[in-house]
């Protein structure tokens, strides 16, 4: 069993967000930290979000970019912006 953080923004620095690429919590705060304001500076800046498997992957039953999104200063999002698990369409 794999052990998480109900809460993401609770989350240790080195538990994983993005389950199918391993990019942890602290790799997200970084970015956010180092200007990532949307949900693509965080895909380009540490390679989450891209795999298109974290919904199966992820113990918390859900998508990382829902998962992501929560670290970001602007909450909002377009469906467009979804990665791949939530779209079911590989990118």
């Amino acid at each position: 069993m794999k052990q998480y953080t109900e809460n993401v923004l609770e989350a240790s620095d080195n538990e994983f967000v993005c389950w199918c690429a391993q990019v942890s919590a602290g790799a997200i705060r970084a970015a956010v930290s180092n200007g990532a304001k949307t949900l693509d500076d965080v895909r380009t800046m540490t390679g989450a979000c891209i795999k298109g498997d974290c919904k199966n992957n992820n113990p918390r039953g859900r998508c990382c970019s829902v998962e992501i999104i929560k670290f970001l200063p602007q909450k909002d999002i377009v469906p467009s912006a979804r990665c791949s698990c939530c779209t079911n369409k590989h990118e």
